[in-house]
């Protein structure tokens, strides 16, 4: 079974999608070129492509899925499910212990 067949859960409320990026060329990169699909394969939409934006939430240059909805329609309609589940597990054991966000002590730095 692969990952985009696996069933849903509470710890997993998301399956994983594919995001087609959006492109950043022409005016908007004059230094852009050819790069990203002579080297990567992408199928650049201008031979001044100077970025490709894989995830992106920017007004006019959303990534989308394979179906073409925008990573923010995603978000919209999905995120609060789907962010109440990660704000549960995103908290780092540091902060459940000490209750409150430490720095990492870095060798080397004076205290």
């Amino acid at each position: 079974m692969s990952v985009f067949e696996s069933p849903l859960t509470d710890d997993c409320p998301l399956l994983p999608m594919r995001m087609h990026p959006a492109y950043r060329y022409g005016e908007m990169t004059p230094w852009g070129g050819d790069a990203l699909g002579r080297l990567y394969g992408k199928p650049i939409p201008d031979p001044r492509t100077g970025e490709a934006l894989e995830i992106s939430c920017i007004p006019g240059l959303e990534s989308a899925d394979d179906v073409g909805e925008t990573l923010p329609a995603h978000l919209a309609r999905e995120g609060e499910a789907a962010g109440r589940q990660r704000t549960r597990q995103a908290v780092s054991p540091a902060i459940e212990i000490t209750g409150r966000r430490q720095q990492p002590e870095r060798a080397g730095t004076p205290k």
